[in-house]
């Protein structure tokens, strides 16, 4: 399969389609399907209950899922992925006056959803959503021509071979989809020409102009996150300097600690989202970074926030190795044989050391340690032996 034209962390996504997993997610697959018998099982039941009580003929039924799954789609199996398979989920609504009929091609977002009851129950809200009731008695309503935002921030093994998380953020119409990484990376489809998402023409010359436009709606919707993966490790004494990063919201943004204590010697830069200083001694901290832009969010009235947490690793210094020893040395006739390991040393050097150190040890050190005394004026009480 050719991801060439992919994002890097979708490049570097691993699946053997002929490896021992085969069996297990095929498998896997299966069980998912037998278990939706009982999802029927239990809507039907649902729908006797309302007829016995008689309230069948004025109740809503909806039924949807939270997100969409690959199942090898694009050689990958998760969910969190910006093609059709994972952001896409069925949207069912019966509805007492509502004529049955069946629409593919409507873009509906989850949250339209609860805006949809609010409204039916008569309470209506300030939402991002729209109200599907007119949607619902229309089929010919001419519905979100503009297109659905979305987004996800990354999680589990949705990483670049760098190890930054696949956070993006798309946008889809009827007829393109744009999505943008925080890599930098792009990818556009034709979904009228392209439905199974196969080519990426982002970087095709007639594209600049979709992309502009498409990119102008994304930023007004990119929901704030922290970009950086992970902390990098320090030693006791160096300098120590973590840069952190965020996308969407509003800028300004504001850094805080909100649970735990950075390493001794450490402190955070609360509007750079730095944290430098001198580490002052060997410790593991876990803390939990937030970062708040200078945005008002229409339901909470409340700036946006985006927490994660950072543990930060300082080493403790390595072993200086000592000067080497001379004749001049202030133990007169007295050697050093073995000198004191260097950080880093390698498995072939220390058995080296190893075998040899038995044979001085048996008499190659006396002999070599009265010849160095003599040389260095001392007198010996005694000749020097034959070692055999």
């Amino acid at each position: 399969m050719n991801r060439s034209d992919k994002p890097a962390y979708l490049r570097h996504w691993q699946f053997n389609a002929t490896g021992p997993d085969v069996p297990q997610a095929d498998e896997q697959h299966r069980n998912e399907l037998r278990s939706l018998q009982a999802v029927d099982r239990a809507v039907g039941a649902l729908v006797d209950k309302l007829q016995a009580l008689g309230k069948l003929a004025n109740t809503m039924i909806v039924f949807t899922s939270d997100n969409g799954l690959q199942w090898e789609e694009h050689g990958l199996r998760s969910k969190g992925f910006p093609y059709e398979e994972s952001i896409r989920v069925p949207l069912i609504v019966v509805l007492p006056g509502v004529a049955p009929r069946e629409d593919n091609s409507l873009v509906v977002m989850n949250v339209d959803v609860p805006t949809t009851v609010w409204h039916l129950a008569g309470l209506p809200k300030d939402t991002d959503g729209l109200d599907l009731l007119p949607l619902l008695h229309n089929p010919h309503k001419r519905w979100r021509p503009e297109g659905i935002f979305l987004e996800f921030f990354g999680v589990g093994d949705q990483r670049d071979d760098r190890g930054r998380f696949a956070i993006w953020a798309g946008w889809r119409t009827r007829g393109y989809k744009y999505v943008e990484y925080v890599t930098g990376e792009k990818e556009l489809y034709n979904l009228l020409r392209d439905p199974f998402e196969l080519q990426n023409i982002a970087s095709e010359p007639h594209a600049g102009r979709i992309i502009r436009r498409l990119r102008e709606r994304i930023a007004a919707f990119k929901g704030l996150a922290i970009t950086v993966a992970e902390a990098p490790e320090g030693t006791v004494g160096v300098p120590y300097v973590f840069r952190m990063t965020a996308w969407g919201g509003t800028p300004p943004y504001t850094w805080t600690i909100r649970h735990g204590t950075l390493p001794d010697g450490l402190t955070l830069n609360p509007a750079a989202g730095v944290i430098r200083g001198m580490p002052v001694r060997s410790q593991a901290a876990e803390v939990l970074v937030s970062v708040q832009d200078a945005s008002i969010a229409k339901q909470t009235h409340r700036p946006q926030k985006f927490d994660k947490t950072f543990t930060l690793t300082i080493n403790a210094q390595g072993i200086a190795e000592p000067p080497p020893t001379t004749g001049n040395d202030s133990g007169g006739g007295g050697c050093s044989v073995f000198a004191a390991a260097r950080r880093g040393k390698t498995p072939l050097l220390e058995a080296l050391g190893n075998m040899l150190l038995p044979l001085v040890v048996l008499g190659l050190l006396r002999v070599w340690c009265r010849g160095r005394g003599r040389r260095a004026g001392k007198e010996t009480e005694a000749p020097p032996r034959r070692v055999s």
